[in-house]
């Protein structure tokens, strides 16, 4: 009596496990074309297992993963729209807010995937026959915008099913693909020369890159650019020429992670509007004053390059920059006599500075002495 109980209870286990209508549902190949712009279209074969005590079969789901941003099924290029299978209504394609319409309500395509658009589900309009109660194969073609990891197949989608998918009847196919963001390279593209008026150029950069996220932009070296494709040049631009090695970062604002630098990437031009003073001059010099003992004496300063603000000033006496080259006039010197050190400088460039040691001899002391004389002074 107990064997007998045993085999009954193997045979009804053999039946039981055998006729569920979706644990031999299989993803039989994937071929896939990557279209260069972000998408990718996929052909798929699978089969739809269904066996006998689990009525018929009410259609299936496809649900593109991804670890990092999330796939979206484009409708443009159209997906298959419908399969057939004769004697049976079309199995209709549906991403996104259309998931479910084919039969509201009667059967698990909302409940599971409402508005998802990373999922195509193919739904029968039939709530008695649906789509057969045999197996079928069929291939579907799509195009997904994103990097996709893996492809699961949920078959379970039966007239004697429950709201949540049987795990042993989705099938998953891993693409092979790793979706996490990364800059792989960055390489020093064309730099312009030196612009002596403000002393900048401008330096490409290209930025080779896989898996950018879909917001945010592209950040290298502070600068802001939008998201193109890979390999991406951007240009920047307004960079100080100094002549040294520029050190480079390219980051995803929406992925702080996905970053990438290199160290001495270019060299900047050697700086071109440098401030320089190159001479100074003696000019004029008038004769002493007795009643001061004092002169003044003209200075020519050639100069290249002056800051934009400040002032010339020449042995402390300052001046409004005009152009190169400046006279200037210095007034109320001393008359003694002696060789005279002139120094120029601009205000608002310590280290634009120019001294000549001597440049001129300023006249001899001319000051009245006055000496007395029976009472008077002569």
């Amino acid at each position: 009596m107990k064997k007998i109980i045993l085999l009954l209870t193997l045979i009804s286990l053999y039946f039981s496990q055998n006729s569920q209508a979706c644990h031999n549902t299989t993803i039989n190949t994937v071929s896939s074309v990557n279209n260069g712009n972000g998408t990718t279209t996929y052909t798929i074969n699978l089969t739809i297992d269904v066996g006998s005590s689990d009525g018929n079969s009410l259609g299936f789901a496809l649900i593109f993963g991804s670890s990092a941003s999330t796939p979206v099924v484009l409708t443009s290029p159209a997906f298959t729209p419908f399969l057939t299978r004769a004697g049976f209504n079309n199995l209709v394609g549906h991403t996104g807010t259309t998931i479910g319409s084919s039969m509201p309500g009667a059967d698990f395509f909302s409940t599971r995937y409402t508005n998802r658009t990373d999922v195509l589900t193919y739904e029968t309009n039939d709530g008695m026959f649906g789509f057969g109660s045999t197996d079928y194969t069929t291939t579907v073609v799509v195009t997904v915008q994103g990097c996709v990891e893996s492809i699961t197949l949920d078959g379970d989608f039966r007239t004697l099913g429950t709201a949540v998918s049987n795990a042993l009847c989705r099938p998953v196919f891993n693409t092979g693909l790793s979706c996490a963001c990364s800059i792989n390279a960055l390489t020093a593209g064309t730099q312009t020369a030196c612009v002596p008026a403000t002393n900048t150029y401008t330096q490409q950069v290209t930025v080779t890159y896989a898996n950018p996220p879909a917001t945010g932009t592209l950040n290298v070296n502070g600068q802001t650019f939008a998201i193109t494709a890979s390999p991406q040049t951007v240009t920047l631009i307004g960079l100080t020429a100094n002549g040294a090695a520029v050190n480079v970062t390219a980051v995803f604002s929406a992925s702080a992670t996905c970053t990438r630098t290199v160290t001495a990437l270019f060299t900047a031009p050697a700086a071109c509007n440098a401030c320089s003073i190159s001479a100074l001059t003696a000019g004029s010099q008038t004769a002493c004053v007795p009643a001061t003992n004092t002169y003044t004496q003209q200075v020519t300063v050639t100069y290249a390059n002056p800051p934009a603000t400040g002032t010339l000033n020449v042995n402390g006496q300052t001046f409004a920059i005009t152009t190169s080259p400046q006279t200037v006039t210095l007034s109320g010197l001393t008359a003694n006599g002696a060789a005279v050190n002139v120094t120029a400088v601009f205000s608002a460039s310590a280290t634009c500075t120019r001294t000549t040691t001597a440049l001129f001899t300023a006249p001899a002391a001319c000051t009245v002495i006055c000496t007395p004389n029976n009472g008077t002074w002569d």
